[in-house]
């Protein structure tokens, strides 16, 4: 479907562009990762989404029910409250993966960047990264990544894209992914093989991925735009760098 496919690259390239500026601003300030290998990394993870969008025909996931609502001339009004009530349920089931496998492995990241509430501007950057990222990371590495693996594992192994194991060992790999490129695009430190062991990013990934799975990318996007969002705030308002909420930052 060509309208699919243009809905959800306009999307990922709309919400790369809203992470840019808060990635700049990020990066100049850290060592050992220059803003070329970002840009990089992001532009090669692009060729996901359309490898995504090829195997997504064969495997009937319904990425995009809104969308195809609306095509046949059906209202789409249904969709969206459905995936309105799974992004707003979904968002404290992230924020508990989150923290528990962050502890679980000692994971805990040595710096946290939250919204700074009395700098304006970094407010508004973190708000823009927040909202791209979900459409961008939603379409790279789960309708990309995890699409993928789903179908790889599907044929090598024999099971079915139906399969539960095949799922869930294709959503851990794309978790493990997700954590592993997210480490290596923001830390302090530099590369380590200890960047492959689960991190908080794992767990929000793995939800992040369940909700695509079963309920689409639109579901999927809405999920990680308002964790992204509300997170941050909440974290200062909560009480400051203990809770590791919104994780662009160096870890052990």
């Amino acid at each position: 479907m060509p309208q699919r496919s243009v809905y959800i690259l306009t999307a990922a390239l709309v919400g790369y562009a809203l992470e840019i500026p808060f990635v700049v601003e990020v990066v100049r300030n850290l060592p050992h990762r220059p803003f070329s290998l970002w840009v990089l990394m992001v532009l090669a993870s692009m060729l996901l989404i359309p490898a995504g969008l090829l195997v997504t025909r064969t495997l009937g996931v319904e990425a995009t029910p809104i969308l195809d609502a609306y095509l046949v001339g059906e209202s789409a009004r249904a969709g969206v409250w459905k995936v309105v009530r799974v992004a707003l349920i979904s968002m404290p089931i992230v924020l508990i993966a989150d923290q528990l496998t962050g502890l679980l492995f000692r994971r805990p990241p040595t710096i946290t960047l939250t919204a700074n509430l009395a700098n304006p501007k970094s407010l508004v950057l973190l708000q823009l990264a927040a909202i791209g990222a979900g459409p961008y990371e939603e379409s790279v590495y789960r309708l990309g990544l995890l699409s993928c693996i789903v179908w790889l594992l599907a044929r090598g192994l024999k099971l079915g894209a139906e399969d539960h194991t095949t799922f869930w060992l294709a959503n851990l790999a794309q978790a493990t992914c997700f954590s592993f490129l997210h480490q290596i695009l923001a830390p302090l430190k530099p590369l380590s093989f200890r960047m492959a062991v689960p991190t908080s990013y794992t767990g929000a990934a793995l939800v992040f991925g369940y909700v695509y799975w079963i309920y689409g990318w639109e579901a999927a996007v809405l999920s990680h735009v308002l964790f992204d969002s509300i997170a941050p705030i909440a974290v200062v308002l909560i009480g400051g760098s203990r809770w590791a909420i919104f994780h662009l930052g160096a870890r052990n």
